[in-house]
């Protein structure tokens, strides 16, 4: 307390960290030293130096939100939804909810039991954003290649048979739904487990 009245405004502030107060001991020991230099962490930032130069980036792959969506505009792409149907065309336009416009595009109908699929041409097609699973670009190179073991077939021959395909997956997942909602888990607003 004796020392806090002899203090003046023009005085400096006792030291309060301990860096500061091996600073002190050093300048007592071997006489004044230089300041340290404080690097600034922002230097060589380009646009403001938003961003400190000891911070990590993530990687283009951990956004998330519809900005990744930028990259795919003009590409052609293909498109799983969630009720199970692919999608393939030209990504022309999306907003901040996800939702897409595709042009030229041709859903595409798999049958898995006789190994075979056909395109329907649909046109301009626009896919809201909820709906979407997943979205690709398709390596041109590779793009009008049949995959292996596959036959491509009339529309007409088919689509019964996705559809009979389609039938018995949703008789499947009514009947897995039924026994998980004997133990107590009932699917929120039809969504399948």
């Amino acid at each position: 307390m004796e020392n806090m009245n002899k203090l003046n405004v023009n005085d400096q502030p006792p030291m309060l960290d301990w860096e500061a107060h091996l600073r002190a001991q050093q300048q007592q020991d071997h006489g004044p030293t230089e300041p340290p230099q404080q690097s600034n962490p922002y230097e060589g930032r380009v646009l403001g130096g938003a961003v400190p130069r000891d911070v990590p980036q993530l990687p283009p792959q951990a956004f998330t939100t519809s900005a990744q969506l930028l990259e795919l505009v003009d590409k052609k792409v293909n498109v799983c939804l969630r009720d199970d149907k692919f999608i393939q065309g030209v990504m022309r336009s999306y907003d901040n909810y996800g939702n897409i416009v595709v042009k030229d595009s041709i859903e595409k109908l798999y049958c898995h039991a006789q190994k075979l699929f056909a395109d329907v041409p649909r046109g301009m097609f626009i896919i809201r954003g909820e709906n979407i699973a997943m979205i690709g670009e398709i390596d041109l190179d590779k793009d009008d290649d049949i995959p292996a073991g596959w036959t491509r077939a009339d529309v007409e021959v088919v689509f019964p048979l996705h559809k009979a395909e389609s039938e018995a997956r949703k008789e499947e997942v009514e009947r897995k739904e039924a026994n998980l909602a004997k133990l107590g888990f009932v699917p929120e607003h039809g969504m399948e487990f």
